[in-house]
């Protein structure tokens, strides 16, 4: 934990590095612990706290009173290397034998004896054991703080050359190179070099990686994980960011939430933004309350407002918008545009068996349902959707800015249908008419096609009925006429036999008349010339 900490480590586990540089010789080694120390390559199983070339002093609270037994093991130090090590107090040499100690008491007087000659002086006897070990003292005043070491003050833990060397507030742990440096703010956690370095009375921050918060004065509630994390935070406050230098930039903005590499890298002001994936919201600066899920997504904005970017590179072309929705990968969307929503597998896929979906004016996405347990009021439309014949369907063609290739349109103007009837138009937020309720149109176009229908089939009974009659009639007619004809060839036989009768009879009379006729003279004289 700290810049470059065991970063020369290959295949050594169990290894702890706290501090610039911490076991940074290590590489193979298992096992280690190294607080400030770079450590020794191929070493197993040691710990080291600080550097012999530059610590000079080491203070360490918590150290109880203890009650000596047998054996008893005394700690040593190397001072050339500064390693540590114990001994057993019994296999020391005996030292000089100290000053004689001072006469005790004297005792009660026993009885005089008779007075003997005055013997010679006895050879001294030797030192007895030590006696235990009185109760420790009230602690002295603390020292200057040391360099690279562990300090323990009250309510704070600092590790690192320089962590928390002019703190004065509590509840803090700094962990590295000049952490918390000139911190009088209270409960920040620091770890890294110079995190947080420059915190003054900034509170509640968390920042883990080199320089994140580093220039950190007073902003509060910060979270930064990642090299570089919110270096140039000043008084921003509520952030948090995790990976290389998400929210780089950012100084004075509030409550954003950047994960990932170069999220939200150069956000200065925008506030309550939320960009999770590498490169999100790369170069926004002063949009606020954006949301950007996925790598690149929302990457080009800078400006804009209350966007939603969803998918791989989603928005990829908005610069200033807002209130725009990108969902999916290839929703680009159009630079510049405002209130618009791009949705990707949608376009072209077949969804067979299903309904279409509507939107009102709050913005809610929804289907029409049919079924009898969600209505009232039932009736029939009856003449209602006689209103449909006061329409007037037009051609007509977007503005521009809506349709740019300017598609031939078939439709109504939605102000026309709200003067014949207010009920087949749909209305904005601020009550304007917006657009027509065509799918209530094809209600209505199918009950006049049904009542057309029924008419039709009315008018097809009563032609066939009078096709019925009249097929009749003519067939009662046809039974005369037939009837007629053949008594009229009847009447025409009789009478042609009459006439063949009478013309034979009128024959006949006329030979007759013809035979009594007398001869002329000139016939007589030409017959007798004969």
């Amino acid at each position: 934990m700290g810049y470059q900490a065991l970063s020369a480590n290959t295949t050594g586990s169990g290894n702890i590095g706290l501090g610039a540089g911490a076991g940074i010789s290590l590489t193979t080694g298992n096992n280690n612990i190294d607080i400030g120390n770079g450590g020794m390559v191929g070493e197993s199983g040691r710990i080291r706290i600080g550097d012999p070339a530059i610590n000079t002093a080491i203070f360490i609270a918590g150290i109880a009173a203890m009650s000596p037994s047998a054996p008893i093991q005394a700690v040593l130090v190397d001072p050339v290397t500064g390693q540590l090590g114990s001994a057993d107090i019994g296999s020391f040499p005996p030292g000089p034998q100290g000053a004689q100690g001072p006469q005790g008491p004297q005792g009660d007087q026993g009885p005089a004896g008779s007075t003997g000659p005055q013997g010679p002086q006895g050879a001294p006897g030797s030192a007895g054991p030590e006696g235990p070990q009185g109760s420790q003292g009230p602690q002295g005043a603390q020292g200057p703080a040391g360099v690279g070491v562990v300090i323990f003050d009250p309510d704070n833990t600092a590790v690192g050359a320089g962590a928390m060397i002019y703190n004065t507030g509590t509840g803090n742990t700094a962990t590295g190179f000049s952490s918390l440096y000139n911190n009088t703010g209270n409960y920040n956690t620091a770890n890294g070099a110079q995190a947080l370095g420059y915190n003054t009375t900034g509170v509640s921050n968390t920042a883990t990686g080199f320089s994140t918060l580093v220039l950190n004065t007073t902003g509060s509630y910060n979270t930064a994980n990642g090299s570089a994390a919110l270096q140039n935070n000043t008084t921003g406050l509520g952030n948090t960011a995790i990976g290389y230098s998400a929210l780089y930039t950012n100084t004075t903005a509030n409550w954003n939430t950047a994960t990932g590499y170069l999220a939200l890298a150069a956000n200065s002001s925008g506030a309550l933004n939320t960009a999770n994936g590498d490169g999100a919201l790369r170069w926004n600066t002063t949009g606020d309350s954006n949301v950007a899920l996925g790598y690149g997504a929302g990457i080009n904005q800078n400006a804009g407002s209350n966007n939603v970017y969803i998918g791989l590179l989603a928005g990829m072309n908005q610069t200033a918008g807002s209130n725009n929705v990108y969902i999916g990968y290839g929703m680009a969307g159009v630079n510049g545009e405002n209130n618009s929503c791009y949705i990707s597998s949608i376009f072209a896929q077949t969804s067979s068996g299903g309904t279409p979906v509507y939107i009102n004016s709050d913005g809610k996405l929804g289907t029409t349902t049919s079924s009898r347990r969600f209505k009232e009021d039932i009736k029939p439309m009856n003449n209602a959707s006689e209103a449909l014949f006061a329409l007037k369907p037009v051609t007509f063609r977007y503005k521009k800015e809506i349709d740019p290739k300017g598609i031939p349109q078939f439709g109504l103007v939605a102000e026309e249908v709200d003067k014949v009837d207010s009920d087949l138009v749909v209305r904005d937020k601020e009550g304007k008419v917006n657009t027509v309720r065509y799918d209530q149109i094809n209600a209505m176009l199918l009950n006049e096609f049904l009542k057309e229908h029924k008419r039709l089939e009315q008018l097809e009974a009563t032609v066939a009925q009078q096709r019925k009659d009249f097929e009749a009639a003519m067939a009662g007619q046809q039974k005369e006429l037939e009837a007629t004809r053949t008594q009229q060839q009847r009447e025409i036989e009789v009478l042609t036999a009459s006439l063949k009768e009478q013309a034979a009879q009128i024959q006949k009379v006329s030979a007759q008349v013809e035979a009594s006729r007398p001869v002329p003279a000139r016939a007589s004289l030409a017959r007798s010339r004969e």
